[in-house]
């Protein structure tokens, strides 16, 4: 117990626990807000969606592939 307070007392005393205690001073206390989730869900989506055209894309090119081989099509 007494490590996990002296790394503590060290870490809070660094630039780096002063810089996340800005961050969370700086956001009114708590990690996120309901438009910050909001957003990233929307950031969430968008990415998501340019995955799924990004495999859909690389299936088609795999299956031109296979097939110009003269390879059976994969179920």
């Amino acid at each position: 117990m007494f490590w996990l307070f002296l790394i503590v007392a060290i870490v809070s005393r660094s630039q780096i626990g002063r810089a996340l205690a800005d961050s969370i001073h700086d956001r009114g206390g708590g990690p996120f807000t309901l438009a910050d989730l909001e957003a990233t869900e929307g950031r969430l989506e968008e990415r998501m969606l340019d995955l799924e055209e990004r495999i859909e894309d690389t299936e088609r090119m795999l299956q031109r592939q296979r097939g110009s081989a003269g390879l059976p099509p994969i179920d």
